[in-house]
């Protein structure tokens, strides 16, 4: 399984701009692990939700659960979510007490693979 470690923050401002590769045809998905921060400093996540949300190729908006540690987000995309994502502006929610905050923004390339 592939995973990539990022580090978003919600200032917005650190940790924009990554770019994570990934490909439809990995049968068994790929892991995102996102140390999430606020201001730079660790962002405590127990007893937050914590969703991946991200823009589908048809324009509607998913939202995928992550399961938390620590101040670390991971979820794993699987080949279905993996194949509508061409390359989509995607980023982390992170709600609390009824008040919702969203980190940096990064970007999920899938790469074109050979059809099944």
């Amino acid at each position: 399984m592939n995973t990539h470690n990022l580090n978003l923050d919600l200032d917005k401002v650190r940790g924009a701009g990554h770019v994570v590769p990934v490909s439809a045809t990995d049968r068994l998905g790929t892991t995102l692990a996102v140390s999430v921060t606020d201001g730079g400093a660790p962002c405590p996540l127990a007893g937050c939700s914590v969703s991946l949300v991200a823009r589908l190729a048809s324009g509607a908006a998913v939202s995928v659960p992550c399961s938390v540690d620590g101040s670390t987000a991971t979820v794993t995309l699987d080949e279905a979510i993996l194949a509508g994502l061409p390359a989509s502006p995607a980023y982390l929610t992170v709600q609390k007490d009824g008040a919702t905050y969203s980190t940096s923004r990064f970007t999920i390339k899938t790469m074109e693979g050979v059809p099944r």
